[in-house]
């Protein structure tokens, strides 16, 4: 799309419970107003599902092209490459 987003996030690691919690590490220069999600693992008879809800605030209106983007490949590109960083390649 031609443009850059810069943020810096703050993770917290909860192992036994199959969580990982991210927010918007505010003490750094940012290019969004907010962010915040967590990842919750857990098994099922397929194997390890993967279960991801994120919120973003970018402080601008984003174009509807973008947004589509974002829900839609940009998601299943950035889950693809969890899942390819989880198995090892």
């Amino acid at each position: 799309f031609g443009f850059t987003i810069n943020y810096h996030n703050h993770y917290i690691l909860r192992r036994s419970e199959g969580v990982l919690i991210h927010e918007l590490d505010t003490s750094l220069p940012n290019d969004m107003n907010a962010s915040r999600g967590v990842y919750h693992l857990s098994s099922s008879t397929r194997g390890t599902l993967l279960d991801y809800d994120v919120e973003s605030d970018f402080g601008v209106s984003l174009p509807e092209m973008v947004k589509r983007w974002l829900t839609n490949r940009g998601i299943r590109d950035f889950l693809e490459d969890i899942s390819a960083r989880a198995a090892g390649n």
